[in-house]
């Protein structure tokens, strides 16, 4: 009887890890439809330098390969939203980030507007300036 007790809590408590991963997992994917959902506030036209990035929406955790985008001229991270068919975030870092190019990364940064154009092969894709990275 005292194994069964034990193998019962023992069951329930990874019951309980598991369903906090898919919590937090769920909110990374919360927090991330926001931003496919975001209406920028600059609609007059583009900055000198997009990677400025002057108008804050938030604090976001992300995870992702670090690649580098020659068409937006610094290094990314893309992040598919799970549950959409068309909601695909590009983080922008204009620093240089060239030791972390093609290492998978936990991060969170600041998110900024992007105000620069970018012609996306996909539809649905939004590309915001991260700021302040912490990995």
């Amino acid at each position: 009887m005292k194994y069964l007790f034990f193998a019962l809590l023992t069951a329930a408590s990874l019951f309980v890890s598991c369903k906090d991963d898919e919590l937090e997992d769920s909110k990374k994917s919360s927090d991330l439809l926001q931003l496919c959902n975001y209406q920028k506030s600059r609609i007059d036209g583009f900055l000198t330098n997009p990677c400025e990035g002057d108008i804050f929406i938030k604090r976001l955790s992300g995870e992702g390969v670090v690649k580098y985008d020659s068409t937006l001229n610094g290094y990314t991270v893309s992040s598919h939203v799970e549950g959409t068919i068309d909601c695909i975030i590009i983080t922008l870092f204009c620093e240089d980030y060239s030791n972390l190019l093609g290492k998978e990364i936990s991060y969170s940064c600041d998110y900024y507007e992007y105000n620069g154009f970018y012609d996306s092969p996909l539809a649905g894709t939004e590309v915001f300036v991260g700021k302040k990275l912490n990995y």
